[in-house]
């Protein structure tokens, strides 16, 4: 599996599978998460990791220093749950680097897409803790921006 095909199983999972989380999009916030997704409650980050180095390097970002002790400059860019969402060859690693952390894990299937849109690509194997407990509004606009302009683009792209 490649990153294109985690990331669209991992947003059909926050789409169709988790029940409410309608506001989601791609490479959004200040620190251009791979997906965000919010309810209008709370916000979720997940970062789409397939090899062992993608995911020890992701730990080493400045960003998951931030998320460990949340500063009151970078709360407004802060989701309140974290997960890296990896194929079942990563699930172990995944898991244990994240102990102790706040963090979860998602599994993501290797099966095949459907057209069915009840179809679970993905399951919850460490679950997240809050990082922040405050919804904020200002990533949630963020979230709702991108995914307009996401959708547009991908309509310019059939005209062109």
């Amino acid at each position: 599996m490649n990153a294109h095909e985690l990331k669209t199983k991992t947003l059909h999972y926050w789409r169709f599978t988790r029940n409410g989380y309608n506001y989601i999009a791609t490479e959004v916030g200040k620190f251009k998460s791979d997906i965000l997704v919010s309810n209008g409650k709370e916000i979720i980050e997940c970062e789409i990791k397939i090899s062992k180095n993608d995911l020890k390097n992701d730990l080493k970002k400045k960003k998951h220093r931030i998320y460990e002790k949340p500063s009151n400059w970078y709360s407004s860019w802060i989701p309140n749950k974290f997960y890296f969402a990896v194929p079942a060859d990563l699930i172990e690693l995944a898991t244990e680097l994240v102990e102790g952390t706040a963090y979860g894990v998602i599994l993501v299937s290797d099966k095949n897409f459907t057209k069915r849109k009840k179809e679970n690509y993905c399951k919850i194997v460490k679950k997240a803790k809050n990082i922040q407990d405050n919804f904020k509004k200002k990533l949630h606009k963020q979230i709702i921006m991108r995914e307009s302009s996401e959708i547009i683009r991908l309509r310019l792209k059939m005209y062109s």
